[in-house]
């Protein structure tokens, strides 16, 4: 049973979500990752080497000229604080996983497939916690996959791996999450979980990212201008 919230934005929401659930979209894998920043080059240079390592000094480096990184880091942190960037990047991340996960080998020739329901969620975190090092992560909802990567330790081989190394935004500090939803059993538990941000500013379900059932056909489709909602 959906729990009712004050927040129209985060009902109609998730309203839909469910209602996909009702398509027949059946959730088994629930996925979480972060995005590269710039602080990720900093690493720490040991500049003397006292016994013990006692009052030993450090130095930090970045691993290129200084004066060029700058403004290359400032346009990173707005490009990762940028929910229209992070979408970009997701639309990228779905083809990869169209390939590795479910051999549709040219995702971009959509409708040759049986496309697969994808659910892309972008939140900001605590607000506590917002500062210069503040960036989106995602979470994606995913269908069973190949028999042969379906159990959690394969996929999450497969996304530190094969997926990680085909997509440069994936941050090289933070690890991939992955939890079998089969385990918890509590598919609307989790779909109101990814909407805990939603409101009237900001929406946390990526729609042209994300592969839905469209509600009439029951047939999975992507973003496209010609079709840019989905609802029952």
């Amino acid at each position: 049973m959906v729990k009712s919230s004050p927040n129209r934005y985060k009902n109609e929401t998730l309203d839909m979500l469910v209602h996909q659930l009702e398509c027949g979209f059946i959730p088994r894998w629930f996925v979480t990752y972060h995005y590269y920043h710039p602080y990720e080059r900093i690493r720490p240079l040991k500049e003397t080497n006292n016994p013990y390592g006692y009052k030993d000094r450090y130095s930090f480096t970045t691993g290129g000229d200084l004066w060029k990184q700058v403004e290359r880091d400032k346009n990173m942190i707005r490009k990762r604080k940028s929910l229209s960037s992070v979408t970009k990047d997701s639309i990228e991340i779905q083809k990869v996983i169209l390939q590795y996960l479910f051999d549709i080998k040219n995702p971009s020739k959509y409708w040759k497939y049986d496309l697969p329901p994808l659910f892309f969620f972008h939140e900001k975190g605590s607000k506590k916690k917002r500062n210069d090092n503040f960036t989106y992560h995602t979470h994606l909802i995913m269908p069973d996959i190949k028999e042969e990567y379906n159990n959690r330790e394969t996929l999450l081989d497969i996304f530190d791996t094969s997926i990680r190394k085909r997509r440069k935004c994936f941050s090289t500090w933070k690890g991939i999450d992955v939890v079998d939803m089969k385990e918890k059993d509590n598919p609307i538990g989790a779909l109101e979980y990814v909407q805990k941000e939603t409101n009237y500013q900001h929406n946390s379900f990526d729609v042209m990212a994300s592969l839905i059932i469209h509600p009439e056909t029951k047939k999975v489709i992507p973003w496209t201008k010609s079709n840019k909602t989905v609802t029952k």
